[in-house]
């Protein structure tokens, strides 16, 4: 199994998410939520449709364990024929 270039990019930005969490932040009124967990979701253009695969806390995961996950969450979502 292979990787791409996207899966250590995302993983970069995962880490620098963990490090400046202001930049994973959100804004509710006058109220700012930071988010404990980093989550990384990636849009993939499939002939029927568009899906967002997310990695949770991927800052905490390796990029091996991604495949793994996102593949599993991608075909749960496959439409049946």
């Amino acid at each position: 199994m292979s990787l791409t270039y996207l899966a250590f990019i995302a993983k970069a930005c995962a880490e620098q998410l963990r490090q400046h969490a202001v930049v994973n932040a959100a804004v509710s009124g006058d109220n700012i939520i930071y988010r404990r967990d980093v989550n990384i979701g990636v849009a993939v253009a499939l002939d029927w449709g568009l899906i967002v695969p997310v990695v949770k806390r991927a800052d905490e995961s390796r990029c091996s364990d991604w495949r793994a996950r996102s593949t599993t969450s991608a075909s749960a979502r496959a439409p049946r024929s």
